[in-house]
């Protein structure tokens, strides 16, 4: 009864040196050392880039530093489950009070799924349920076990009823069937000719 997204890089670029010269008496000082380079981003962004080094006294202006390298985009994410939404679930039934046990409802065409009777009341109102036909004899056990610990009440049952919502009214002029819709299996009342 489920991919990661590419991220841009920082528009940074490399940062601009700036040089400055003073005259005047004194000796003249050494260039200062050059601006060091931005750190890589974490994961799916761009790094800073570097600052420029000031000059020293009546030296010329260190170069600018390098911008980071950009962060490596986050990976894809997983597949989603064959069998789409007829996998192994109680698929909405329930044994009075309780959950339903597990069952599969996965199919690919309509000979891979049978129809069977769950009863829903106290009143033995059925619900005929497709399912996956591998898991037929765990269907049976299962309804089974959850017959005998709830007795039927003495109340009349309504005419059976198909997931496609419609009731087996006239059991000479109608059927149940199963087919297989979307990757479920799932039961219809179809009209005989």
């Amino acid at each position: 009864m489920l991919g990661g997204a590419a991220c841009g890089e920082d528009d940074h670029g490399p940062a601009s040196a700036e040089s400055t010269s003073t005259s005047g008496a004194g000796a003249s000082g050494s260039a200062g050392a050059g601006g060091s380079g931005g750190g890589g981003g974490s994961a799916a962004s761009g790094g800073g880039g570097g600052s420029a080094a000031s000059g020293g006294v009546g030296g010329s202006g260190g170069g600018g530093g390098s911008a980071g390298a950009g962060g490596s985009g986050g990976g894809g994410g997983s597949a989603a489950s064959a069998g789409g939404s007829g996998g192994a679930s109680s698929h909405g039934l329930t044994c009075r009070e309780s959950s339903f046990p597990a069952f599969s409802k996965a199919c690919e065409q309509a000979s891979d799924c049978v129809v069977l009777p769950h009863v829903t009341t106290c009143c033995g109102d059925v619900l005929f349920v497709g399912v996956d036909a591998d898991d037929k004899e765990a269907f049976e056990a299962a309804e089974a076990a959850c017959l005998a610990g709830s007795p039927l009440c003495d109340c009349p049952s309504q005419p059976s009823l198909a997931e496609d919502g419609r009731r087996l009214e006239r059991e000479s002029e109608q059927a149940v069937a199963a087919r297989c819709d979307e990757g479920s299996c799932t039961s219809e009342i179809r009209d005989l000719p």
